[in-house]
């Protein structure tokens, strides 16, 4: 890899301005979490954690403010498939965002099946996160 391109890309990068934001992070791994926040902290969002399945649900429903989910598949409880299956039947408009360190073409297909609007592989990417989520922002 070029490090000059890689630094000249990460230097034109513009970093959206999220303050007015919240996103609901459904991941029961502590440390996924914790690099999601560091990605997402120039932004300014406001994340809100679900550890599991169930609680993400909770929280999406007792939360109108939530802008975007990013929904691990592999979730205790409840998996992010039915989660999203759920919140879907709720609110059809909201925005899902899989997530998940397993990809096979069906784990995709399965989570656009029931409801997810996109689908990031793990480990994430900053620059990647951040152009998913801004695609349903501009």
């Amino acid at each position: 890899m070029n490090t000059s391109t890689s630094i000249k890309l990460s230097n034109t990068f513009r970093f959206p301005d999220w303050s007015s934001k919240t996103f609901l992070v459904a991941e029961d791994i502590h440390t996924n979490f914790l690099l999601i926040e560091a990605m997402l902290e120039v932004t300014h969002a406001k994340l809100l954690w679900a550890r599991d399945g169930a609680e993400a649900l909770e929280m999406f429903n007792n939360n109108s403010a939530i802008d975007i989910t990013l929904m691990d598949i592999n979730l205790p409880i409840l998996t992010g498939l039915e989660v999203t299956r759920e919140i879907r039947k709720k609110n059809p408009q909201a925005i899902i965002i899989a997530q998940t360190a397993y990809y096979y073409i069906h784990n995709k297909t399965e989570a656009l099946n029931a409801g997810c609007a996109a689908f990031l592989t793990k480990p994430l990417r900053r620059k990647e996160l951040i152009e998913s989520i801004n695609s349903f922002f501009s």
